[in-house]
C-alpha cells in the first residue's frame, strides 16, 4: 500500500491531473489538491522509513549500502521538487481573475498592416510572374504548355491565398469585434 502510493505520485512524469490543470485555467478551484498533497505527505512518510533502513544497511556493511543511501537521496530530492511544484500550481490565488494586459486593437491593427504589406509584396511578384510569361508566349518558346500550366497553377494560387486573406480580414474583424465587447463588458462590471 505504501509503495503504490508513492508510485501514484511519481508517475506519470511528475505531472498534475488534467481535470486540475482544467479548471485551474477556468478559475475554479481544483479537485485534485489534498489528494496530492496527501500523496506528498505519504512520500515524506516512506521516505523517511527508508532512510533508516538504509542507514541499518550501510551499518551493517550492506555491498549496495552506499547506492540505496544514494537513490534515497534521488528521491527526496524529486519528491522535494513535486512539493514545490504542487505549491507553485495549487497555492496560486484561486479567488483573482486575472486578464492579460494586452491591446488587441494593437496587435489586429498589426497584423493587418502586416498582411497588406506582404500582399503589395506578393502581388508585385505575381505580376511580374505573369509578365515574364507572357513575353515568352509572345516570343513563342518552345515551352509555351509549360509556361501556360505553370501560370495557370500560380494564378490558382494566387486566388486561393486571395482568399484565405479575405477569411483572415473577417476573422480579425470579428476578433476586434469581440475584443472590444469584452472590454466594454468587463468596464460595465467594475463601474458600481
Amino acid at each position: 500500500m505504501e509503495e503504490k502510493g508513492l508510485n501514484a505520485l511519481l508517475s506519470p512524469k511528475g505531472r498534475m491531473h488534467p481535470e486540475d490543470l482544467h479548471k485551474i485555467k477556468a478559475c475554479q478551484l481544483a479537485q485534485y489538491k489534498d489528494l496530492t498533497a496527501q500523496k506528498l505527505s505519504e512520500s515524506d512518510k516512506l521516505l523517511y522509513v527508508l532512510d533508516g533502513d538504509a542507514a541499518i544497511a550501510r551499518h551493517m556493511k550492506h555491498p549496495q549500502g552506499d547506492m540505496i543511501t544514494e537513490d534515497i537521496r534521488q528521491l527526496k530530492e524529486r519528491v522535494a521538487n513535486l512539493r514545490v511544484k504542487h505549491d507553485q500550481i495549487y497555492g496560486f490565488p484561486q479567488q483573482q481573475h486575472i486578464e492579460p494586459q494586452l491591446n488587441w486593437s494593437t496587435v489586429i491593427e498589426e497584423k493587418q498592416n502586416f498582411i497588406h504589406r506582404k500582399l503589395e509584396e506578393k502581388e508585385e511578384a505575381i505580376n511580374k510572374l505573369h509578365a515574364d510569361g507572357d513575353q515568352l508566349l509572345a516570343q513563342n518558346h518552345p515551352g509555351k504548355n509549360a509556361i501556360e500550366a505553370h501560370i495557370e497553377a500560380v494564378h490558382a494560387d494566387w486566388k486561393e491565398y486571395l482568399n484565405l486573406l479575405i477569411c483572415e480580414e473577417s476573422h480579425l474583424k470579428f476578433m476586434e469585434d469581440f475584443h472590444k465587447d469584452s472590454r466594454d463588458t468587463s468596464q460595465r462590471d467594475v463601474t458600481p
